[in-house]
C-alpha cells in the first residue's frame, strides 16, 4: 500500500472502530475496506501487521450492547449489595 493509502487507512479505522449499531471493526471488515478502496487482498495475518506498522492496538474492552442502560446497571449492582450476607 501507498503512504497515501495507508493514511486513509488510518482515518477510516479511526472514525469507525466503534459501530453506531454496536459492536467493533473487525479484521474482516478491514480486508471488505481495502479490496472495495484500493482493489487490494489482504489476509486476517497481514491487516495485524499493517494495523502494527501503523501504531495502532487491536486491543478493545469489550462492546457496548446499543441500548445498554448504566442506570439499570446501577440499580442492579444496589439490589445485589442488600442481598450481599
Amino acid at each position: 500500500m501507498t503512504e497515501k493509502q495507508l493514511l486513509q487507512l488510518k482515518r477510516y479505522i479511526a472514525s469507525n472502530a466503534v459501530k453506531a449499531t454496536g459492536g467493533r471493526l473487525q479484521g474482516g471488515d478491514i480486508i471488505e475496506y481495502i479490496k472495495e478502496e484500493f482493489d487490494l487482498s489482504y489476509s486476517l495475518s497481514g491487516i495485524y501487521k499493517l494495523l502494527r506498522k501503523l501504531d495502532l492496538v487491536w486491543i478493545t474492552t469489550r462492546s457496548k450492547h446499543p441500548k445498554h442502560s448504566l442506570k439499570a446497571q446501577e440499580d442492579f449492582k444496589k439490589i445485589s449489595q442488600r442481598n450481599d450476607p
